[in-house]
């Protein structure tokens, strides 16, 4: 049998530093090939080059083209590669909006890979679309709503239905579960298996989920993968530190009134561009999070936790109730009372990285120390500390983390979230994109946070991590406005 992918001798580097080199197997049709290691080993970076979102310093990429069989794709010109990247391959982003078109519908969005294979009648892309959605548990009635209106895991699933829509013969994807629920990713796990089944559709994953490979994959061998660079340390020639724990904080707070304290809330959100309609997404929560303490939001993914979190912080505007945060209600207080609230008092770690492009790493996770009047080797010195403990080669210290990994982005992202000792902390999926060593790193740097004092809360769709962590769980889907009814 022809393999449907021939890769050989395929290497990139970055400078001086080796993303993979020396890499050689065959992916046959009908066939799932995982790719694991830990975080900023180089998976990405291999998945990237096969897929030619990167140009490969060196080797062969040849896949089995329908009209004239193998052919090497980084010799393609660019619009063979686009035509490619439109049919026969697909490409899941481990950040949904890197592979969606956020000012566009949902059904659009599923509907452009149709157009793009030929598919002119408009009810059959929407019949197509809406079929698609309901398989990755959107709802029919989402279907003219923009991407921008969904939460992080229903963003995952609508990028996936956009890319399987058109069945093709190779699918590439990098994290695809990462931010899911068990209950949706099961679902979606299940789908692939089908898909492979049926169509004979082939897949590259790149997870740092053991259960994914082993659920999905055909084979997963050690010597096809092991070139791809190791630990993110032995790629730079670095060795890599041993964890370590830092004295605790001299802050301590009175454990019996609430740090958090939420009351009454709700939150709604109109879709201007569909003639002024409003969803209801949250009606009547109250709850209190004491110092010391980590509850966990659970629920479906789009059940509201991310939305609830986003108030909590200020991004989301609440339609009513009280949002207190150490005296200071969030729903009702000027912007200038909330940027001192964040800067003293309220820390955010997101899922994603967002900063400014160019500041080197070392900068970015000082920052926070900075805004509060720490002296700048001091803060540097804590920031070289975290860096070091969650595996950050110092080599990478100077660089702006845009270049990095996405695991790499999130260890960053967490230094930045705990370089200031915050005596209240919103961790959203803070393990969604790590390995086992980094991820007990976290959890370790979380329950340091609580034993300290801090309130948090914190969604985890890890559920071994959540039973470590968290001392109680909210369900939050019991106060969207359906089942609040």
């Amino acid at each position: 049998m022809t393999p449907l992918l021939s890769v050989r001798h395929l290497e990139k580097r970055y400078g001086g530093r080796i993303g993979c080199t020396q890499v050689n197997f065959d992916l046959y049709p009908g066939e799932v090939l995982g790719i694991v290691g830990e975080s900023g080993s180089g998976k990405s970076t291999l998945l990237n080059c096969l897929a030619g979102h990167l140009e490969a310093d060196a080797g062969e990429v040849l896949f089995d083209t329908r009209a004239d069989g193998l052919r090497d794709t980084r010799k393609m010109s660019e619009p063979e590669r686009r035509m490619l990247g439109r049919t026969d391959w697909a490409f899941v982003h481990q950040n949904a909006r890197d592979g969606l078109r956020m000012g566009v519908s949902a059904g659009g969005n599923v509907g452009e890979r149709l157009m793009a294979v030929g598919a002119r009648h408009y009810g059959d892309i929407r019949d197509q679309a809406i079929d698609w959605l309901g398989r990755v548990e959107i709802a029919e009635d989402r279907v003219d709503d923009r991407p921008s209106a969904f939460s992080g895991g229903m963003q995952q699933r609508l990028q996936i239905a956009r890319n399987l829509v058109t069945g093709p013969r190779l699918v590439f994807m990098d994290e695809p579960t990462g931010g899911l629920d068990v209950s949706v990713q099961a679902r979606l796990l299940d789908l692939l298996r089908g898909l492979v089944r049926e169509m004979g559709l082939s897949a590259i994953i790149v997870t740092h989920d053991l259960a994914v490979v082993r659920l999905l994959a055909d084979r997963l061998d050690g010597d096809e993968i092991r070139p791809c660079g190791g630990t993110g340390a032995d790629r730079s020639g670095s060795g890599r530190s041993a964890a370590w724990l830092y004295p605790a904080s001299v802050f301590r707070s009175c454990r019996c009134e609430p740090m958090i304290h939420i009351e009454n809330v709700s939150k709604s959100f109109t879709l201007h561009n569909q003639g002024g309609a409003v969803i209801s997404v949250m009606e009547g929560p109250g709850w209190m999070w004491r110092p010391g303490e980590c509850v966990a939001l659970t629920g479906n993914s789009g059940a509201g936790k991310s939305t609830l979190m986003r108030m909590v912080y200020g991004n989301y505007l609440a339609a009513s109730g009280a949002i207190v945060v150490g005296g200071v209600d969030v729903a009702r207080a000027e912007p200038r009372e909330i940027l001192e609230l964040r800067r003293h008092t309220l820390g955010y770690v997101s899922q994603f990285l967002r900063v400014v492009p160019r500041v080197p790493t070392l900068d970015v996770v000082a920052e926070p120390l900075l805004a509060v009047g720490t002296e700048r080797e001091a803060a540097r010195a804590r920031a070289r500390d975290l860096l070091t403990r969650l595996n950050i080669p110092e080599t990478l210290w100077g660089l702006s983390p845009t270049t990095f990994s996405g695991g790499e982005q999130q260890r960053v992202n967490i230094a930045r979230g705990f370089a200031h000792e915050y005596p209240a902390m919103l961790l959203d999926e803070p393990t969604a994109s790590l390995d086992a060593t980094n991820r007990e790193t976290v959890l370790s740097l979380i329950e340091e946070a609580k034993a300290r004092g801090a309130a948090i809360i914190g969604i985890f769709h890890d559920a071994p991590a959540r039973a470590r962590v968290a001392d109680r769980e909210v369900d939050v889907s019991a106060f969207t406005p359906a089942r609040a009814a």
